[in-house]
């Protein structure tokens, strides 16, 4: 008989879960349904339009996506809103009154943004989904007939709004709380250099900045920003990109583990939470401080619970950081760990506004960060997805501006060195070359 599993939760990745779990052959085995609040999956990831006025393309991506579905055994329940969990009897209350059981039981709730992230009292007020790139463009055309913005929020989607927005001929001014942007993910050093690169393209930026209130402004159409002992800041509109909030009211109220104020569902390297066959995936789970959540590490989470409950693979799960700008201009990379002490290596151009740094531990790439030059990326991504065991200064890691890596970095080919048995070629990545070592 089948087991009855339930995901909670309409967006990517409870969408990727099931699409593994179905590539993986767990229809035959689990009894699959999706729970989502909205009429339709994916509505509030950007995928789906919340206004009429939007593509109808759009929508037959949820179509196609319910369709695969629905063909191999998954039901949908959209429009359903849970509010109660029993994790004893192991059911799930909803709004309406219902409840549905389940043996296993998946938190896919997403998050919540802060202040909305929203258009703020302009003449749409749209909400928007910072760092996708359909909502991001929306943004564009929506701010082209204004003058000038405010940016509250000095992360990354924060800096690539104001970047899309200065891009756009709006005069924009980015205000941030901390003493430095992308607190918590880059060092002094790297926040300053990407400040230089926001400063060169016409950006103010404001940090140790608290605002306190928003009003209209008395001449209409606009908004005024207030800070303690900070003058007053009018603009046409103010966009928040202050982050978001883990949706995890139903798990917080059933005692399942979280972390405060909204801080998310904490969960182990397998994704299981503090109660038995309950696990969460996504943006809903806790995520160390300074580590936010990208679309890279929801994705990854899905994927390792797909193995783990198919019983195909048996993967564990690590938080890393991978976020990386796509705004052209703007190259910023942060990948790995938080960069919590003084890097290892690194390389400081301010005059050409580059900065790399690679954080070494345990003889492992940890982290790096990558601004002006993000051309080591992939290499680095490679080494923080194997583990590699590093035997070479980690100057080599981030080497000289423009250049991929130095020549005497080798990378481990898949056959071994049939001259010398036991031993395996390595390929010089500069070079294109395969030498013994």
């Amino acid at each position: 008989m089948k087991e009855t599993l339930v995901v909670l939760g309409g967006k990517m990745a409870a969408a990727r879960l099931i699409g593994r779990l179905i590539e993986l052959g767990a229809a035959s085995r689990y009894r699959i349904t999706l729970v989502c609040p909205e009429p339709h999956i994916f509505q509030r990831s950007g995928l789906i339009p919340t206004a009429p006025a939007r593509s109808p393309s759009t929508w037959s991506i949820s179509a196609s996506i319910a369709d695969h579905f629905g063909a191999h055994g998954v039901e949908l329940r959209c429009a359903s809103t849970a509010v109660d969990l029993d994790t004893q009897a192991k059911r799930l209350v909803m709004r309406d009154g219902s409840s549905i059981g389940y043996e296993r039981l998946v938190f896919a709730t997403g998050s919540v943004p802060i202040s909305g992230c929203q258009l703020g009292r302009g003449p749409e007020g749209v909400s928007f989904s910072l760092g996708d790139p359909v909502e991001m463009a929306r943004l564009s055309r929506i701010a082209a007939p204004m003058s000038s913005a405010v940016v509250v929020g000095g992360g990354a989607s924060g800096i690539e709004a104001a970047w899309a927005l200065r891009a756009r001929g709006v005069a924009v001014r980015l205000v941030e709380a901390s003493p430095r942007l992308m607190a918590g993910l880059l060092d002094h050093p790297g926040a300053a250099v990407v400040g230089e690169h926001l400063s060169r393209a016409g950006i103010e930026v404001s940090l140790d900045h608290r605002i306190s209130d928003a009003r209209p402004s008395r001449s209409g159409g606009g908004v005024v920003l207030s800070a303690e002992d900070r003058p007053d800041i009018g603009a046409d509109f103010v966009l928040w990109a202050t982050g978001s909030i883990a949706e995890d009211r139903v798990a917080r109220r059933a005692g399942i583990l979280c972390a405060p104020r909204g801080g998310g569902i904490v969960v182990d390297s397998k994704l299981e939470t503090s109660s038995p066959c309950v696990y969460a995936v996504g943006s809903c789970t806790y995520f160390p401080p300074g580590l936010g959540w990208s679309p890279m590490a929801a994705m990854e989470q899905a994927e390792v619970l797909a193995g783990l409950l198919s019983e195909k693979e048996n993967r564990s799960w690590e938080p890393v950081v991978d976020v990386q700008l796509g705004t052209p201009g703007l190259d910023l990379a942060v990948l790995g760990s938080p960069v919590l002490g003084p890097p290892s290596a690194h390389v400081s151009n301010p005059l050409r506004g580059i900065y790399k740094a690679a954080t070494v531990s345990e003889g492992r790439l940890k982290a790096a960060v990558l601004v002006g030059d993000c051309t080591p990326a992939p290499m680095l991504r490679l080494l923080l997805a194997q583990k590699v065991p590093l035997s070479w200064d980690p100057s080599c890691l981030v080497g000289q501006p423009g250049r991929f890596v130095p020549e005497r970095l080798l990378w481990p080919t898949s056959c071994p060195d049939s001259r010398q048995p036991g031993r395996v070629r390595m390929r010089s990545i500069a070079a294109l070359e395969e030498v013994p070592v």
